[in-house]
């Protein structure tokens, strides 16, 4: 399917990377959304160096790269 997807036109390389940034935006969607179900807060984060932290934890070695952080927390007891 996804494939399909990316045969329908010519992307090019800047292209497929904003399309793969928008799919990683749902999955964390998704992921916060479940969270919250569980009772834990998350919150996205975004304005990072995704190079330091692609050489923090040895991600680009597995060609992949880092676009967006969620911080996990359980909340305060009331």
């Amino acid at each position: 399917m996804t494939r399909d997807f990316l045969n329908l036109r010519n992307y090019g390389y800047k292209d497929l990377n904003h399309w793969m940034e928008k799919q990683t935006y749902l999955a964390v969607g998704l992921t916060l959304m479940a969270v919250a179900e569980l009772g834990v807060e998350a919150t996205p984060l975004e304005g990072f160096d995704p190079i330091s932290v692609d050489k923090a934890f040895k991600i680009r070695e597995t060609g992949h790269s880092t676009t967006l952080l969620a911080r996990p927390r359980l909340p305060r007891p009331r």
